[in-house]
């Protein structure tokens, strides 16, 4: 897999570019098969009962969305909004 330019925010006056080796962990094929999985797991688990589906913003949103769609039961959908915090 070719490296990949990254530039710091930091310094937009100045930006640093790096160039980074990537490697693929986990096969896309792989990941999708797990969210089916997950998917027909809960809807059994869930089947008869309220399911309510919770996300972390902002990151969850692709895989929330992915795994809502491998749900067969009726289920509702919810995002909750994380920020850290001085104090």
């Amino acid at each position: 897999m070719p490296g990949i330019r990254v530039f710091c925010a930091a310094s937009w006056s100045r930006p640093v570019l790096w160039e980074m080796e990537m490697r693929r962990l986990i096969e896309q094929d792989e990941i999708q098969q797990r969210v089916l999985s997950l998917g027909r797991e809960l809807s059994e688990l869930y089947r008869g009962r309220d399911l309510t589906v919770i996300g972390v913003l902002t990151g969850c949103m692709l895989f929330m969305a992915d795994l809502v769609r491998a749900i067969d039961v009726p289920h509702r959908i919810g995002v909750v909004q994380a920020s850290s915090y001085r104090g």
